[in-house]
């Protein structure tokens, strides 16, 4: 029950904190554009 809580929550973060750019996924850090890669979450938003 924790564990599938725990991935949830970090899902959610995920997906609030990652931007599309040229066909591949960053995380977004202090507002702007990473160079850290990531995949596409698996519940995402329309922003």
């Amino acid at each position: 029950m924790m564990l599938t809580q725990y991935l949830s929550c970090f899902e959610k973060l995920r997906a609030d904190n990652v931007k599309l750019d040229f066909g591949s996924w960053y995380w977004v850090i202090d507002g702007g554009k990473s160079s850290i890669k990531t995949i596409m979450p698996k519940k995402i938003k329309e922003k």
